[in-house]
């Protein structure tokens, strides 16, 4: 078993290190791999999250095998250990280290334990946090002054929005959320709002809602005229517009950050709903 007693994967063989890009404090380190690595068990001496862009191969964690999906966070406790059981190709991908000192340290300030133990499982990511991700890989990258302390600040906002969206011994995402005075339609709503872009399941808008599938697909469409299938796939196309209409990114990131399991199906999906290709749309701006 390797170990990685260090924030920066320096133990990790030279085919996944090489080209590797890694934005780090002392506290915490965001890598973004190119490739998965793959039957090599691994074990970490601090908290470990990772947010594939394309379905990971079967994953055991502590020898018990799980099936996760694409574009939602997968998160390890220290000392437990994981191992990609195939080599499968993958898109750049996200993969965060954070020291348990500070996880620990955060804990006990918000709730007054600092034991905490995420709960093995896959878990939306919400637009929120992404920012947070996206603000430290830019105060990394770009060292404006006083960029240290901006690093630890947006790593207390990492840690603090982690133990809000993922379970834990200390809180369960679902019922921190400020949905007890909406109806349970609206709560889903309001979901798919926050992680239209993370492989949202029914079994996620039925936790939301406290509904059996059965009746919250039914109670869904009668409110929405739409199954939340086709709510959530309209909802990746609103946003989809939004970011192309910003001339920011290519059509492949605009498939990413939408959540699209990949650029075929984005373009089928955005045709069906648009009437012309992403990129006709892109050249008629």
């Amino acid at each position: 078993m390797l170990r990685l007693d260090d924030l920066l994967y320096k133990k990790l063989p030279d085919e996944y290190t090489a080209d590797l890009k890694i934005y780090a404090n002392s506290n915490l380190s965001i890598a973004k791999p190119e490739k998965f690595v793959a039957n090599i068990e691994i074990c970490f001496d601090n908290y470990y999250f990772f947010i594939p862009t394309a379905t990971p191969p079967p994953t055991k964690i502590c020898k018990k095998v799980y099936e996760f999906k694409a574009n939602r966070a997968i998160a390890l406790n220290p000392e437990q250990s994981i191992l990609l059981t195939e080599d499968v190709p993958t898109k750049e991908y996200t993969s965060i280290i954070i020291n348990k000192k500070l996880v620990q340290e955060v804990a006990y300030q918000t709730c007054g334990r600092e034991e905490v133990q995420f709960i093995t499982d896959s878990y939306a990511i919400s637009r929120r946090l992404k920012s947070f991700f996206d603000d430290f890989v830019y105060e990394a990258t770009n060292a404006h002054s006083s960029y240290s302390l901006m690093l630890d600040s947006i790593s207390i906002q990492i840690v603090i929005q982690l133990l809000r969206e993922i379970n834990s011994n200390i809180f369960n995402k679902i019922s921190c959320k400020a949905y007890s005075d909406k109806s349970h339609i609206i709560k889903a709503i309001d979901f798919i709002e926050e992680y239209y872009n993370s492989n949202i399941s029914i079994e996620d808008l039925c936790k939301v809602s406290n509904l059996s599938p059965y009746h919250f697909i039914r109670l869904f469409k009668a409110k929405t005229g739409r199954t939340p299938h086709n709510y959530i796939l309209d909802k990746k196309i609103e946003e989809a517009i939004k970011i192309i209409k910003s001339k920011d990114y290519s059509l492949i990131e605009v498939a990413q950050i939408c959540g699209f399991i990949s650029q075929s199906h984005f373009s089928t999906v955005f045709k069906k709903r648009v009437g012309i290709s992403p990129s006709s749309y892109k050249k008629q701006l």
